[in-house]
């Protein structure tokens, strides 16, 4: 009698086994089938750590010069620089009343402000100026450009450049952002995600890239991101190599990745609710093709 209990017994033990791995199974497969590259489902965080850290404690020494920053801007033969400042991120801001919020730089960050001014003009792909100022922000300590933008007399995208006037080169108006910005991010080098320099041409300019990534995200998360990054690189994505129906592979591809900070997004699965994250598209840089849509949340 005590033999038939203990088979008995070991029966629906077994028999729980089973129907727990079954359940387990089924969950796992119905989330991973949602996509290659999930939303964790960490905890919502509201203060998301910034690329550009805290740095006005530095000496002042240890960063890139002046002279180096002033070597990457647009010049023409009446072309001159104005001022020079070194300052935290967060006093550029209140100097320049700039209204967008970039929480990918800490306001304590330093970086060198160099404003050129163009007497005759400044040509942009966003038209002309004239009597243009070029604002160009670039990250002490590194020197990576992190911003630029131009003010004047806007004479429209009809007026020819001449011998007087200037292209402001794709570095200084529809740059790419920072590689920084995915190199030092963790969670996008968690992911099995690998970027290089691109250093040649590509047909497709940060701005259409941009487009083409509002267009395949919605609304939803291109308006309500706290802020939008794009970056040019040659790309390789070490879990997924090769897209599927396709005969493209991902390693040191030609890509723009426009990256929306700060978004929040549905959680895979069936738990359900909300997750903080950073949503990513991956797009051809030379078709405009999206290659790849990838989430991480983000503390």
């Amino acid at each position: 009698m005590k033999k038939n209990i203990l088979i008995s017994v070991i029966a629906v033990f077994v028999a729980l086994i089973s129907v727990t791995t079954a359940l387990a199974l089924n969950v796992g497969n119905a989330a991973n089938s949602v996509a290659s590259h999930q939303v964790s489902s960490e905890e919502y965080n509201e203060n998301p750590t910034p690329i550009y850290t805290a740095n006005e404690t530095e000496n002042a020494n240890n960063f890139v010069s002046e002279d180096k920053c002033i070597a990457n801007i647009a010049k023409t033969n009446t072309s001159k620089i104005i001022t020079k400042e070194l300052k935290t991120w967060g006093q550029h801001v209140t100097d320049d009343k700039e209204e967008a919020i970039n929480y990918q730089i800490d306001s304590n960050r330093m970086v060198r402000v160099i404003k050129t001014e163009f007497p005759d003009g400044l040509d942009t792909k966003a038209g002309f100026y004239d009597n243009a100022v070029l604002t160009s922000v670039f990250d002490a300590e590194t020197g990576n450009l992190i911003e630029s933008h131009v003010t004047g007399d806007y004479q429209g995208k009809s007026v020819p450049a001449t011998s007087e006037t200037t292209t402001l080169p794709d570095s200084a108006s529809l740059s790419s952002d920072s590689l920084n910005i995915l190199t030092e991010n963790t969670n996008f080098q968690n992911h099995g995600f690998e970027v290089k320099a691109l250093t040649e041409a590509v047909k497709l300019d940060k701005t259409a890239a941009v487009k083409k990534a509002n267009e395949s995200v919605g609304k939803q998360i291109s308006t309500k991101a706290e802020s939008i990054t794009a970056v040019s690189a040659k790309f390789t994505d070490t879990e997924t190599p090769v897209l599927p129906e396709s005969n493209i592979t991902l390693k040191d591809y030609p890509v723009w990745i426009v990256t929306y900070h700060g978004v929040t997004l549905q959680k895979q699965g069936m738990a359900g609710g909300t997750v903080y994250a950073d949503q990513n598209v991956v797009i051809d840089a030379n078709s405009g093709e999206v290659l790849e849509t990838f989430s991480y949340s983000i503390k």
